[in-house]
This record gives structure tokens, C-alpha cells and sequence, in this order.
């Protein structure tokens, strides 16, 4: 058995040792995936899928511009007729109505349709073969035919296989069937959702609003053109500003200052493009931070299995294994579990997806929003996980494979290093309060910004003071004493929310932070982890107790004022705890000669979380609220 294949072995052979870390992890970074995935999803249908025609890299949507304004106009039907025979960069230019209303009979009462006016030569332009039958001859461009979209054929005609040839009644009049579109595809427009196509020349019978076609000045039709062999875009849109200066100066009264802009078509709408792009840039970024902060979480889980290794680590580096190989095995089973993650993340967008397909958005004419987990999601899906693996693990293996060994191989804290101790752990934390901070788009007066920078400040402060993780534990009898106080406090804390219904948000949230630093003594002082040990040991329902109760009294601080002001005596809370418990109880030290800023960093992180809640009344309304 090779060394790759005996790693993998042991890999899941450990992770089926620690179900409880298996599942925190793979459901922490899932939830992040899901999110991106999702969005991703709508990043797939909107920009990066290509429109369903042949060959879609040759085909552009052509738009009017006027004095030279980014944003695009229709064509009318002279200035179509123009470009069509003049244009030599193209093999041949189509135009459509894109909307026309008309009722349709078949299966059941006649049903309100949308759907599509065409030149003939539309379906040889998209270069698009028909699930039944055929696209329009050249000669039809007035006769009374119809090409069923494939979903109006299952639904209305049961999917007739006989249907080409058939007579439909189309708003009260007889059309022949000469064709069935390819399954999905609903024009080259991803936005609209036509359900039949007819030649143009009986748009006036299905829309007797449409403009004249003598009426150079009227814009209505939209053109779709297909490059010729060899053309490139730059030779195309040079004849197109040369046509449009000989239009100009041909037809002054309504091609003065006109011009001509093309993309490939499929493209977003080119007026809402911008808005749309952004929409989607800004969810992405907002999914991105919710995937940090769960990663923050996960990698704080991850360095407190390496700590819980550290004996392990240093008996294999005693016995001649490399820190490379250490490191090795550490970032396959980070790997893994992100991998898990994926898998369910990649489960849970593609039910996200499903239900925002369920949602149908309210609009006068039909739209195709429809968003689907295509291969590109799962593609991105695989990719951000092994890169959440690697990216959330690089810490967790860095420590673990550089243990203390005379202090690991008796038992004690492995990972410390005294005199020498960057929290990294703390860090994290504090860089979850930033994210967190950003993704809540709070609006901060100046008060509010210096609150803010003086609690992350004096986190950091904290961090930079903190020394060795102390060798203390607590025994039984401190164990129960946890859990007789974590009762305590959760009721104390009860009485309070609820006989003082009026607390300040800040009060909760530091009873809040108070539960959530015993649930971090409780679960430091744990002697061992294994299923046994957890399911007696008093210190396990101490940290349940505070964990549930400090959650819910968060919320409820949440529910009831600042996001600020409640969230920085979170931290603060949260903070205090553990760190006067360690230095008192535990053992933990400062650095040497960094006492004094360890205790600069608490009172600014207190005083700065003291001005949030005073003062830190975010975006509360000053009148009612209807």
C-alpha cells in the first residue's frame, strides 16, 4: 500500500472517529457554499450561458444608438430593410417583434399566450433545428403559419407527434402548424418568454398597435444577425458606423446622430446590463463574507482538533515523520470536509434554486426566470470547496505540525509557546466581527465608527498581550460548579429579559457574551472529547445550557434595539469571561511586560462597547413605523 493510499485510510478512518466535528464542519462551510453556489447559479444563467442557436459565437444583437449614448434603441422596419441588404459583414440579418399578445385554443379553455412576430428568415439566421417539423420558407412572410414553442406543444397539444400540418385557432384565427422549437429554447432574449413564433406580416392581425412599416422614424423591431466566416467584430461594427453615416446624411430628419451597437446575442438587456451586473457583483461579494465568517468558525474548530493533537503530532514527529507530511495529512482531511461541505451545499442551492423558480415575479408581460444548477455550479461548487479545504486548513496543519515536543509528549498544551503567543484564534474572531460588520451595511455616525474601532482595537490589543494557554483544568466538583453557574446565569438572565421587558439591548447582549464565555470555559476544560466522557460529564451540559440561552438572548437583543450596541457587548462579554477565568483559575499569563496593554486593550474594548450602548442607536427610526 502506498503512503498516498495509507493517508487516505487514516483520513477517514479519523473522521469517522469524530462524528461530532464532521458534522459541524461540513454543515458550517456547507451553508456558506450553498450561498455562493445559488448565486452563482444566477451568474450562470444570466451572463455566462450562451444563447440556445447554432453556433451562438457568430450570432449579435444589433441595436440603434443616438449621438453616441451607450444605451440601444430598436430598429425600424426602413432602417432593418437598410442594413439587411447593404450589410456585407453578415450572412443574414433577421428581425422580430418581441412580444405579441394572443389567445390560443388546444387542450382545455382557450388560453392568453405570449409570443413572437419574425421575419421569415429568422430560424435560418439563429440556425435552429426544430424538434418537429420546420422553421418559415421565405414565401410565408404573410401566411397564416406558426412554430409552437416546446412547452405550449406538451401543455395545450399533449405533445402531439402529428401536430405538424394541424390548424390552431390563434386569437380567432385558423394558423397551420409547421413547426415545434427545440426543447428550451424561448428566443435569444433570456429575460422574455415567448411561447410561439409567426411571420411578421401577420403582426398587424395579432397587434393592431403595430406601426406602419413605411415609418422610418418609428423604432419597434428587434434585429439578430449572423456574422459571416471570417468576419471579425471590429471589421463588422466599422461598415455598421460607415452605413450609419450614410443613413445620416441620406435620411437627416431621423438618422441624424444614429449610430449601431452590437454584442452577442443572449447578452443581457444592454439598458439594464449595468444594473443587473452590479446587482449580481454585489450578492456574490455579500455570499463571499457569509463563506469567510463560516470559514473563520471552521478553521477556529480545526486549530482546536490540532491542539487536541498535539500529542499525536509530536509522537509521529519523535518517531521520524517530516512536519511536510504532518501538514500533508492535516489538509487532506480539511479538504475532505470541505468536499462533504460542498456536497451539501451543492444539495441545498440546487433546493434554493428550485424555489426561486417557483416564485413567479409579477409583471405584465411573461418572464423566464428561471435559475437551474447547471454543470458550471457544480464545476464551482468542486472548485470553492478544494479551496475553502486548503485556504481554512492551512492554519490548522501549520500549527499542528509544529508542536512543543517535551510539553506535547507529556500531555500539556502542545501548540503554546511561551513568551511567543499570537492568538490566532482570537483573531479570527475578531475578524468575524469586521466581516460582520460590513455585511450588515449598518450606516455608523462618527460616534458610532470610533465605538466600533475602539472594541476591535481593543481586541487586538488583547491578542497581542495574551501569553501561554495556561496547564489548569478544573476537576469534578469545578465542573458541576460551571454547571450550577451556567444555570444560574441563564436564569438570572431569563428573570431579567423578562421581568424587565425594557432592557437596554446592550444589557442582553453582554448577558449574552457572559453565557457564550462560560460556554468557551466549559468546553475548554472538558477533559477528553470521546462519546463517553461527553455524554457524563457535567461540563458538556454547562456549555449546552449557555450556548442555547446565550443564542437566544442575542436575538432577542437583536429584536429589541441596536445591532451595534448589542453585538459589541457581545464581544465584550464574550471576551471578559474566558480571559478572567484563564489568568485566575487556569493559569494563563500575558506576555512578559505586555500586562499593561492587555489591560489598555480591555478597558478600551469595554469603553468602546459602553459608547455603543449609549449612544449606538443605528438606523432607528424617528417616526412610526407603518
Amino acid at each position: 500500500m502506498s503512503a498516498w493510499t495509507r493517508d487516505w485510510v487514516f483520513v477517514f478512518r479519523r473522521l469517522a472517529a469524530s462524528p461530532g466535528l464532521v458534522l459541524a464542519v461540513v454543515v458550517s462551510i456547507g451553508l456558506g457554499i450553498a450561498a455562493n453556489a445559488t448565486i452563482f447559479a444566477m451568474v450562470s444563467r444570466f451572463v455566462l450561458r450562451a444563447a440556445p442557436v447554432g453556433d451562438p459565437a457568430t450570432l449579435v444583437s444589433v441595436h440603434t444608438t443616438h449621438d453616441g449614448e451607450r444605451c440601444c434603441n430598436a430598429f425600424s422596419w426602413p432602417t432593418y430593410m437598410d442594413v439587411r441588404d447593404q450589410a456585407r459583414s453578415f450572412s443574414g440579418v433577421a428581425a422580430f417583434d418581441e412580444l405579441i399578445p394572443a389567445s390560443i385554443n388546444g387542450k382545455g379553455d382557450p388560453e392568453r399566450v405570449w409570443g413572437q412576430a419574425t421575419t421569415t428568415n429568422y430560424f435560418d439566421v439563429a440556425q435552429l433545428g426544430m424538434a418537429v417539423g420546420r422553421g418559415f420558407s421565405g414565401d410565408e412572410d404573410h401566411a397564416q403559419v406558426i412554430v409552437l414553442g416546446h412547452r405550449l406543444w406538451q401543455r395545450r397539444f399533449a405533445g402531439d407527434p402529428d401536430i405538424v400540418g394541424k390548424s390552431v385557432t390563434l386569437s380567432g384565427r385558423p394558423f397551420t402548424v409547421v413547426g415545434v422549437a427545440p426543447v428550451g429554447y424561448r428566443g435569444v432574449d433570456f429575460v422574455l418568454d415567448p411561447e410561439f413564433w409567426v411571420p411578421l406580416g401577420n403582426g398587424p392581425q395579432l397587434n393592431p398597435t403595430e406601426p406602419s412599416r413605411e415609418a422610418r422614424g418609428y423604432h419597434w423591431l428587434q434585429v439578430i444577425a449572423r456574422l459571416q466566416p471570417g468576419v471579425t467584430h471590429e471589421e463588422a461594427d466599422a461598415e455598421l458606423r460607415t452605413m450609419a453615416g450614410r443613413f445620416a446624411a441620406a435620411y437627416p430628419e431621423t438618422d441624424k446622430g444614429n449610430g449601431f451597437r452590437f454584442e452577442q446575442a443572449g447578452s443581457l438587456p444592454p439598458r439594464d446590463r449595468g444594473t443587473i451586473l452590479t446587482f449580481l457583483a454585489a450578492l456574490s461579494i455579500v455570499v463571499l463574507l457569509v463563506l469567510c465568517i463560516a470559514g473563520a468558525n471552521v478553521t477556529n474548530l480545526l486549530l482546536a482538533q490540532a491542539a487536541e493533537r498535539s500529542q499525536e503530532m509530536a509522537v509521529r514527529l519523535a518517531l521520524g515523520a517530516t512536519r511536510g507530511a504532518l501538514q500533508r495529512l492535516m489538509l487532506m482531511e480539511s479538504v475532505v470536509l470541505a468536499l462533504g461541505g460542498g456536497l451539501f451545499g451543492f444539495a441545498l442551492s440546487l433546493w434554493a434554486t428550485q424555489a426561486l423558480s417557483a416564485f413567479h415575479f409579477p409583471a405584465p408581460v411573461p418572464l423566464d426566470l428561471n435559475v437551474h444548477a447547471d454543470w458550471r455550479v457544480l464545476l464551482y461548487t468542486f472548485a470553492l470547496s478544494v479551496g475553502s479545504g486548503v485556504v481554512l486548513g492551512l492554519a490548522p496543519a501549520w500549527a499542528a505540525s509544529h508542536p512543543i515536543l517535551s510539553s506535547a509528549l507529556k500531555g500539556g498544551g502542545g501548540l503554546a509557546r511561551p513568551g511567543r503567543r499570537w492568538n490566532f484564534r482570537s483573531v479570527l474572531i475578531v475578524a468575524q466581527v469586521a466581516m460582520s460588520v460590513v455585511l450588515l451595511c449598518v450606516r455608523l455616525t462618527n460616534r458610532d465608527r470610533l465605538g466600533v474601532a475602539a472594541v476591535i482595537c481593543g481586541l487586538v490589543l488583547l491578542c497581542l498581550a495574551a501569553g501561554p494557554e495556561g496547564a489548569g483544568t478544573f476537576d469534578v466538583a469545578h465542573r458541576c460548579g460551571l454547571l450550577v453557574g451556567a444555570v444560574a446565569l441563564a436564569g438570572a438572565s431569563i428573570v431579567v429579559g423578562n421581568v424587565y421587558r425594557k432592557a437596554h439591548p446592550a444589557v442582553l447582549g453582554a448577558l449574552a457574551g457572559f453565557l457564550f464565555g462560560l460556554f468557551g470555559i466549559s468546553v475548554r476544560v472538558l477533559p477528553s472529547l470521546g462519546p463517553g466522557h461527553l455524554v457524563t460529564d457535567p461540563a458538556t451540559y454547562a456549555a449546552i445550557v449557555s450556548s442555547v440561552t446565550g443564542f437566544l438572548f442575542f436575538t432577542t437583543a437583536l429584536q429589541r434595539g441596536s445591532v451595534t450596541a448589542a453585538t459589541a457587548a457581545l464581544v465584550v462579554g464574550e471576551t471578559a469571561v474566558p480571559s478572567l477565568v484563564g489568568l485566575v483559575l487556569l493559569g494563563d499569563t500575558t506576555r512578559a511586560g505586555f500586562a499593561p496593554l492587555g489591560v489598555a486593550g480591555f478597558l478600551l474594548a469595554v469603553g468602546g462597547a459602553l459608547s455603543l450602548s449609549r449612544y449606538g442607536e443605528i438606523g432607528e427610526p424617528t417616526g412610526p413605523v407603518v
